[in-house]
C-alpha cells in the first residue's frame, strides 16, 4: 500500500519521462489498433483527462473506455437535463490521440434515480429509453474511432433470473425490467435497446454486456437471450464478461478453483466464437479486502492475471479479425463447414426453446452466413 503521496511521486515520475525524447521513442503500447484481434485498454474518469493518470494511460494503452461518463445515470441525471460534457471530452480526448474508444452507455441498473422512481410507468421507461438511446447514439454515430457499444448490461442474476426494479430509488436494480417481457418471456427493453442501437449506430460493434463469475446458469440465460435477439433478426456482435475478481463469493471463486472456473471460461469464448460473436473482457480488476490469506497477495493475482492472459492470447487465434467480422457474409469457407442439423443440435442443446424457435434461429443463422 502507498500514501496518496508516494502514489503522486510516482505519477509525476513516470510522466516527466516521457517528456524525453529517448522515452518517447522507446514507447511500445501494448494494444495496436492495427492488431484488433487481441486488444487490451483500461479505462479513465472524467477528472483524470488532464492529469499524469492520462500520460501513463497514453503510454501503455490504445484502447480506452470511459468509466461511467457515459452511463445513463451520468448524462439524463433527472427528467429533462441533458449533460454532454464529460462524454464529449472523452470522445474528444480519444480522437485528439487516434485511440479506440469503447462507449459504455449500457441499459441497466446504472441508471438516474428519476427512471427508478416506483412511480414510473412502462410507457414512461420506454419512452426514456428510446430518448437516451437516440440522443447518445445520434450524437457519436459518425466517430470512426468508437469501435464498440455495450448496448445491455448486468441484466441476469447469478441464479439466472432477470434483474429487476426494488422499491425505491436507492437501491441496485434493474427498473427498466418493468417495461415488459414479450410473448416468449424476453424482457422488452434488451430487445428494444438492440433494435436502436442497430438501427442508430449500424457501423459499431454492439455487445451485450455481463457482470459476475463463471455461474453456469447466469451465461446460459444469456446465450439464450443473444441467441433469441438473433431469431428475430437483431444483431448482437459480441457478448462481453465484467470479471470484479474477488469482490463477492462468485468472483472469488473464480480465484479458489482457478483452473476449474478458466475451463468454464474457455468453454464460453468458444461457444461465443462457434456464433461467430467476438468475446471481451470489458472490466477487469482483482479486489483486496485486506485479509491476510493467500489470495490476497501480489503473488496469487500475478498468478491469476498470467493464467488469464495465456488463455485469451489462445483464443484470440481461433477468432475473426475485425475486418473478416464485417465481411462474414463472403466468408464461405467457414459457412460451408457448418449444416442444419449441427446448428439446430448446437441451439438447442438443453432444450433452452421450443421446436418452432429453433427451427427459426437456425435458418436466420444460415441467412447470415
Amino acid at each position: 500500500k502507498f500514501t496518496k503521496k508516494q502514489v503522486d511521486s510516482i505519477l509525476k515520475y513516470e510522466s516527466e519521462k516521457l517528456s524525453t525524447p529517448k522515452e518517447k521513442n522507446n514507447i511500445s503500447a501494448i494494444s495496436s489498433p492495427e492488431n484488433e484481434s487481441f486488444l487490451v485498454g483500461s479505462t479513465l474518469i472524467h477528472r483524470e483527462l488532464s492529469s499524469n493518470y492520462a500520460n501513463l494511460f497514453l503510454k501503455d494503452f490504445k484502447y480506452l473506455t470511459a468509466m461511467n461518463a457515459a452511463k445513463q445515470s451520468n448524462i439524463n441525471p433527472t427528467s429533462g437535463s441533458w449533460k454532454w460534457d464529460h462524454i464529449d471530452n472523452f470522445v474528444q480526448f480519444s480522437n485528439d490521440n487516434k485511440l479506440l474508444f469503447r462507449l459504455h452507455s449500457p441499459i441497466g441498473p446504472q441508471c438516474s434515480k428519476w427512471i427508478k422512481d416506483d412511480a414510473r410507468t412502462p410507457d414512461e421507461l420506454m419512452a426514456s429509453l428510446n430518448e437516451f438511446l437516440f440522443r447518445l447514439l445520434d450524437r457519436y454515430k459518425d466517430f470512426e474511432n468508437i469501435k464498440w457499444i455495450d448496448v445491455v448490461n448486468e441484466t441476469i442474476l447469478a441464479s439466472g433470473k432477470w434483474l429487476g426494479s426494488k422499491p425505491g430509488n436507492t437501491k441496485w436494480e434493474n427498473p427498466w425490467l418493468d417495461i415488459g417481457l414479450d410473448e416468449n418471456g424476453y424482457p422488452l427493453y434488451i430487445i428494444r435497446a438492440f433494435e436502436l442501437a442497430d438501427k442508430y449506430a449500424p457501423n459499431k460493434k454492439l455487445v451485450y454486456n455481463q457482470n459476475g463469475g463463471m455461474q453456469i446458469p447466469m451465461w446460459e440465460k444469456l446465450k439464450e437471450t443473444v441467441m433469441y435477439l438473433k431469431s428475430k433478426g437483431q444483431r448482437v456482435d459480441g457478448i462481453g464478461w465484467q470479471g470484479h475478481l474477488m469482490n463477492n463469493q462468485g468472483l472469488k471463486q473464480f480465484v479458489e478453483n482457478l483452473d476449474e472456473e478458466l475451463k468454464k471460461l474457455s468453454d464460453l469464448i468458444d461457444w461465443a466464437h462457434s456464433n461467430k460473436l467476438e468475446f471481451h473482457i470489458t472490466e477487469l480488476d482483482y479486489y483486496n479486502d485486506g485479509e491476510n490469506n493467500i489470495y490476497n497477495s501480489v503473488k496469487k493475482q500475478a498468478e491469476v492475471y498470467q493464467k488469464l492472459m495465456n488463455l485469451l492470447k489462445e483464443k484470440s487465434k481461433n477468432n475473426f479479425s475485425l475486418k473478416k467480422i464485417q465481411t462474414r457474409k463472403n466468408n464461405l469457407n467457414y459457412a460451408t463447414c457448418l449444416n442444419f442439423p449441427q446448428i439446430k443440435n448446437n441451439i438447442n442443446n438443453g432444450k433452452y426453446f421450443s421446436e418452432e424457435v429453433t427451427e427459426k434461429i437456425a435458418n436466420n443463422i444460415l441467412k447470415d452466413l
